[in-house]
C-alpha cells in the first residue's frame, strides 16, 4: 500500500512539474502621472505627513479618497512597482493597492473581460467573505481597492456593492512618474 501510495504523490508532483514557465511578470504600458505634486490640495493636506512623503518619494501616482476620516488616518507604503495605502474610518477599514506590473501564472489564456465598470473603466467587483474589492486597470497601473468592516453581517457597505462602487468614483490622482 506503502508502495502505491508514494508512486501516486511522485505522479501528481510529475503533472503539476510539467511546464518550465510557471510564472512570468510582464510590465503594464507606461505609468501616466495622474497630477503634480506641486498641485495643492485638500486631500493632500489632509494626510499625515509620513504619508505625503510616502508620495513625494513615488514614482507612481496615487488615488486619494475624499472622506476626511479616512484621509486623517491614511497610511502609504511604495516600492519600485507598487504604492498602496490603508485607512480606518467608522468601522470600516479600506486599502488601495497599485502597480505597474502584472503577474500571470500558468500558460492557460485569460478569460474574457467582462462589461462591469468602475470610474468609467472595465472592471472586476467582487464580495469573498464579506470584504467588498473592486479592481481595474488606470493610467498604466492595475488597482485594487478593498473595503473591510468592522461588523461585516451588519454593514451595508460590506454587505452590498454601492460602497466600494462609490468610494471608487471619488478617489483622486496626485503625483507620479518622477
Amino acid at each position: 500500500m506503502e508502495r502505491w501510495l508514494g508512486l501516486l504523490v511522485l505522479s501528481a508532483s510529475a503533472v503539476g512539474c510539467g511546464s518550465t514557465e510557471i510564472a512570468y511578470v510582464a510590465p503594464l504600458e507606461e505609468v501616466v502621472p495622474t497630477r503634480s505634486t506641486d498641485v495643492v490640495s485638500d486631500r493632500l493636506v489632509s494626510l499625515p505627513a509620513e504619508a505625503r512623503r510616502s508620495i513625494d518619494a513615488s514614482r507612481l501616482p496615487i488615488l486619494l479618497p475624499e472622506d476626511p476620516a479616512l484621509l486623517a488616518s491614511t497610511i502609504v507604503t511604495s516600492g519600485a512597482h507598487f504604492i498602496a495605502w490603508s485607512a480606518q474610518g467608522d468601522g470600516v477599514h479600506v486599502s488601495l493597492h497599485g502597480t505597474d506590473y502584472r503577474w500571470r501564472v500558468g500558460m492557460e489564456p485569460a478569460p474574457p473581460p467582462g462589461t462591469d465598470q468602475v470610474r468609467g473603466i472595465l472592471a472586476v467587483v467582487s464580495e469573498n467573505e464579506g470584504i467588498q474589492t473592486a479592481t481595474w486597470d488606470e493610467d498604466g497601473l492595475a488597482w485594487a481597492l478593498d473595503v473591510e468592516c468592522e461588523r461585516v453581517y451588519d454593514d451595508a457597505r460590506c454587505i452590498e456593492q454601492s460602497y466600494v462602487r462609490a468610494l471608487a468614483e471619488t478617489l483622486q490622482g496626485f503625483g507620479g512618474a518622477r
